[in-house]
């Protein structure tokens, strides 16, 4: 995963320098997020893992850079510092809920179903955003 988000990363930065299309960008992250990580039941890992993080590096990369369009300049910092503090919590709390899961259910499939209904809420804000 890490891999192919760090090599998609340049391409997709280049992509929304190039064409904007930001929202879209987020719509498409979310929604290879979540094919990906339904993928995970039925197929070997490595394709996921690869579609994964393309999604990360698109998600990441049409995300953070969208907050000086929304902020004023005078409270950018704050914000980026609120975004960064939220992902970050999210990055940490995430883990420990798909352990409680498996610890619970002991399999993963209730995991990948609570990620991929993260996922779709994604869409679903991102959508709206759009129009």
């Amino acid at each position: 995963m890490w891999l192919s988000s760090a090599v998609s990363a340049p391409i997709v930065g280049h992509f929304l320098d190039v064409r904007g299309a930001r929202t879209k960008v987020m719509i498409f992250a979310s929604i290879l997020c979540t094919v990906s990580i339904s993928m995970f039941i039925f197929v070997y890992p490595l394709i996921p893992s690869v579609l994964l993080g393309i999604a990360y590096a698109s998600g990441l990369g049409s995300t953070f850079p969208s907050i000086t369009y929304v902020v004023p300049k005078e409270k950018l910092g704050k914000a980026n510092g609120v975004v960064i503090s939220l992902y970050n919590a999210g990055c940490s709390a995430f883990p420990y809920m798909v352990a409680a899961i498996k610890v619970t259910y002991g399999s993963y499939d209730y995991a990948t179903l609570l990620l991929s209904l993260t996922s779709m809420i994604a869409i679903y804000f991102a959508w709206k955003s759009h129009k």
